[in-house]
């Protein structure tokens, strides 16, 4: 990326190639859908569903929350996917709003996947 602008949007660094490779597989699902997906990665081992829900629940309907380990297998850190019932747009806004936020003694991470 010579001499191009770094991106300043979570959809632009989605659009220059820095996708999860649990995107993918769940963008059929959405395609045809009013419906976003969020990630919220580096949550405490502790965390529930009932957790994210309360968090979650003032800022957007809630379809469904799946929690997983984290995909670096050197933590005890979780993962969850948060299907949400709003424009993709808005969830990038939402995403954004909670991004960085200290749960458990560290910085979660969130991000939108894109659906093609």
């Amino acid at each position: 990326m010579t001499g191009a602008a770094a991106p300043n949007s979570l959809t632009q660094m989605l659009v220059l190639g820095c996708r999860h490779p649990e995107a993918a597989s769940h963008a059929e699902t959405l395609r045809d859908k009013d419906m976003a997906t969020i990630y919220a990665r580096n949550l405490p081992a502790g965390v529930t569903e009932d957790d994210i829900m309360k968090a979650l629940e003032h800022h957007a309907k809630i379809e469904s929350i799946e929690i997983t380990d984290d995909v670096n297998t050197e933590t005890d850190r979780k993962t969850a996917r948060i299907v949400l019932d709003m424009p993709l747009y808005d969830a990038e806004q939402l995403a954004d709003r909670f991004q960085g936020r200290i749960v458990g003694g560290e910085a979660i991470r969130l991000y939108v996947p894109l659906h093609d």
